[in-house]
């Protein structure tokens, strides 16, 4: 009789294991995977957004104004704004907050590290 316990103990703690393993690698694969896709595709995502809506505010805009009546100071000036925006490297510096922020989105699901 005790070897039929033993027996069927040893079957059920091999079976609560393997499932106890099974659903952590699903844990830690499932976080990669977000991690993954947070950190690669979220920032390119929020940039082409981003540039989409810019592109379409600036047709409604050019749309609604005369074609005469915005002086060439006014182009200059976005000009001069766009260029210094890109010697301070502004686009790279977004996209490294924007994937902190993700990174520290993904962390705060594991329950050790969040």
């Amino acid at each position: 009789m005790p070897l039929f316990f033993s027996t069927i103990l040893g079957w059920f703690s091999s079976l609560a294991g393997r499932y106890l393993v099974d659903a952590g690698l699903r844990f830690v694969a499932t976080k990669a995977l977000v991690y993954t896709f947070l950190v690669t595709t979220f920032p390119i995502v929020i940039k082409n957004l981003l540039c989409w809506l810019v592109d379409a505010l600036n047709e409604i805009v050019q749309s609604s104004i005369e074609p005469g009546s915005v002086s060439s100071f006014t182009h200059q000036l976005t000009g001069l704004a766009g260029w210094l925006g890109d010697q301070l490297m502004l686009p790279t510096c977004v996209s490294v907050l924007l994937s902190a922020i993700a990174i520290r989105f993904v962390l705060n699901f594991i329950p050790l590290v969040g």
